[in-house]
């Protein structure tokens, strides 16, 4: 009995290193390892436990290792075979889970008894899924160890490098060094856009900017309308060649984003020029880590972890149970809203007030510092004044999210007003200071709103007042050609300033 056990568990063994290393070829050199560590110690622990339940099931050991093999492809494999059914399945009750769930139970039922009053399995049965789940190993170990010899990063680069000009990272600059604050307020529409979609008046905001001597590009628009990609897009100065516009989000191609914004040009070249970067951002980028918890954490482990059964159902089926009683329907607020919230809200309140020190400092090398709010983009958690609104309100959906969007506009404006009294610099070392909207406003809902997500708040400061290079219109692609063309002396010539459309269903991929 023992040796049988131990046998069947040795193949879900083989089972899971193929399943596991078929995901990490899926997406070679984008996963770190620390997470493929605690993936791959979760699922060896759910094999041996679907080994064991599957021996106590059965006591003949080709039986415990076939049920066992289809708990293990219906675990493992259960949002394929779902994604599968809804792929030919006719729209309708077929692709809900009301049909799928009962089909999967049904399935291991009928296999169970088949299994349980049958005559005993003949071993070439089993030595054919076995032999076949080795085959499988290797191929997938082969797969696996030329991605590792062929090191090559290219693939995940969106940014690509072609048409990407050289930087000349020896030539001097033009004296002092500038110290270069870059904000991003996310989600932060232009005032125009404002304007004609909400009726709002944001005329104060564009004045208190004029006033202490920025430069408002009011016609900007953003280079993309996501995330990860308009970061990525700013910080290499150039648009991403492997984005097309119209092109449908992918869990990979998000990732891929994220590591093109985190590997990006614009700081190895200031990183080479001794620049200290200061990282209040919600990204980790290469020389500075995060001190809070990095946005978009849970991108990495879905890439493989979503696929199989428990963080599927959690995702998509799981927060219905979250929000009632375990023992009735009363309405509670779900756990891990009130993690996501502390947590945004602290990363904000932790950016903000790294920013103003860093703004109210003097270093003797000069400092590139990243700061970036979730602000004013949803969640909307906040009043104009700052106040919290109701935590019941936004779980159930009661709010009407436009307002909400304008609520956070406003407070984010009082943030700015704070902003303003240390924008001057302290000492004689030049400052840039470039505040912008990753992208427009997005959630407009109905018809094609594409070119409603892309105005964005978009402005400058140079501390000697020459905005000579700057044009209304300028777009974030531009923003860094033109911080080094003017004080590092390169001939960066300016792009065409243009906007690249991601379809991104219903945004879940940034939720």
């Amino acid at each position: 009995m023992f040796r049988s056990l131990l046998r069947n568990t040795g193949y879900a063994l083989v089972f899971i290193g193929f399943f596991f290393l078929h995901g990490v070829n899926e997406y070679p050199g984008l996963i770190p390892y620390s997470v493929l560590g605690s993936l791959f110690l979760k699922y060896v622990l759910i094999a041996v436990g679907i080994t064991l339940f599957s021996g106590l099931l059965f006591r003949k050991e080709q039986h415990a290792f076939l049920f066992g093999l289809l708990l293990l492809t219906f675990y493992f494999f259960f949002g394929s075979i779902h994604d599968g059914i809804k792929s030919i399945a006719p729209e309708g009750f077929f692709r809900t889970y009301r049909f799928f769930l009962p089909l999967i139970a049904l399935t291991i039922m009928g296999i169970f008894f088949w299994l349980r009053f049958r005559k005993p399995v003949s071993n070439n049965s089993t030595r054919y899924f076995r032999l076949l789940l080795l085959l499988l190993l290797l191929i997938e170990a082969g797969t696996a160890a030329y991605h590792f010899l062929k090191q090559d990063s290219y693939e995940n680069d969106l940014a690509g490098g072609k048409t990407f000009p050289v930087i000349v990272s020896d030539t001097s600059g033009t004296g002092t060094e500038p110290d270069i604050f870059f904000i991003v307020l996310d989600e932060y529409a232009s005032s125009t856009s404002l304007k004609k979609e909400f009726g709002f008046d944001n005329s104060a905001l564009d004045s208190l900017l004029k006033v202490n001597q920025f430069f408002l590009s009011a016609s900007s628009a953003s280079n993309y309308n996501v995330t990860p990609f308009s970061l990525a897009s700013t910080f290499n100065m150039g648009y991403l060649e492997k984005v097309n516009d119209g092109e449908v989000l992918t869990s990979k191609k998000f990732v891929q984003a994220m590591e093109t914004y985190r590997n990006n040009r614009i700081l190895t070249f200031f990183s080479s020029k001794y620049y200290q970067i200061r990282n209040y951002g919600c990204f980790d980028v290469t020389g500075a880590r995060l001190e809070t918890t990095p946005f978009f954490v849970y991108a990495y482990p879905k890439l493989i972890d979503d696929r199989t059964a428990w963080p599927r159902l959690k995702r998509e089926v799981g927060w219905h149970f979250t929000m009632n009683t375990f023992m009735g329907s009363d309405f509670r607020i779900p756990e891990n809203f009130r993690q996501t919230k502390e947590i945004d809200l602290n990363r904000n309140k932790y950016n903000f007030n790294s920013l103003l020190r860093e703004m109210q400092q003097e270093s003797a090398s000069p400092r590139f510092v990243i700061a970036h709010l979730l602000l004013p983009h949803e969640p909307f958690y906040l009043h104009a004044d700052g106040s919290e609104v109701s935590d019941t309100l936004l779980v159930k959906g009661g709010i009407d999210e436009k307002k909400a969007y304008l609520e956070q506009v406003q407070y984010t404006n009082r943030l700015l007003a704070q902003l303003m009294t240390y924008v001057a610099p302290k000492g004689q070392r030049p400052r840039v200071v470039i505040i912008e909207g990753d992208h427009g406003y997005r959630s407009f809902g109905g018809g094609n709103a594409s070119s409603k997500e892309f105005p964005n708040l978009n402005a400058y400061y140079f501390s000697d007042g020459d905005h000579a290079r700057l044009y209304d219109g300028i777009s974030p692609v531009n923003s860094f050609r033109v911080v080094l063309n003017k004080y590092f002396r390169q001939n960066l010539p300016m792009l065409k300033d243009s906007s690249v459309y991601i379809v991104n269903p219903s945004g879940s991929l940034e939720k």
